[in-house]
């Protein structure tokens, strides 16, 4: 290690891994590569926002899951999903993935209502073809809000394939019941 000083420059938070670096440039002592900043007891990191959250260098959510619980109970999911766009965008969670995951169900419920209807012979439960609606919902939202796209916020972005019943009842069909059928009409 040497005596030398160098300058951080200031990052808005707007641009997340810059701005996570910058903060683990403050605290990590002789860095000698990204690896090396992402590196938290041994274990290499993905991100650096990572490297924060395991450091515990980030505020933890528990606030922002119990505004998301109480609205979960109350609110259609329409404002459950207005709720949560709100707070990737404006609140820099420290674990949005986490949050999704958890109400990922509540976020979703009316898309998951609406196939049931639209579709009353096919058993339907919660897909990941309900939750990427959720999702496209979702981003759109952040899109409109801060122009932000979900990758920035911490969660994936959802594939954006036109939802097809005909594809909804491919994959949803109960193959105990498609058997008997099967057995029933040879």
């Amino acid at each position: 290690m040497s005596d030398a000083l160098g300058r951080v420059y200031t990052v808005h938070t707007t641009h997340a891994e810059c701005f996570y670096l910058r903060m683990l440039l403050h605290v990590v002592k002789g860095p000698t590569s990204f690896t090396n900043l992402k590196t938290v007891e041994g274990v290499v990191c993905q991100t650096f926002r990572e490297a924060c959250q395991r450091r515990g260098m980030l505020d933890n959510d528990e606030h922002w899951e119990a505004a998301l619980a109480e609205a979960a109970q109350t609110g259609t999911a329409q404002r459950v999903r207005h709720l949560f766009a709100l707070l990737l965008t404006t609140c820099r969670l420290s674990n949005s993935l986490d949050l999704w995951e958890k109400y990922k169900n509540a976020l979703s419920d009316d898309i998951f209502l609406q196939k049931r209807r639209e579709n009353p012979d096919i058993p339907i439960d919660f897909s990941n073809i309900i939750y990427d609606e959720a999702l496209i919902a979702l981003e759109d939202l952040c899109l409109t809000m801060a122009g932000k796209d979900l990758k920035h916020v911490g969660l994936k972005s959802p594939e954006r394939n036109a939802f097809c019943r005909e594809l909804l009842r491919e994959r949803s069909f109960n193959i105990d019941d498609l058997s008997y059928f099967i057995t029933e009409n040879r």
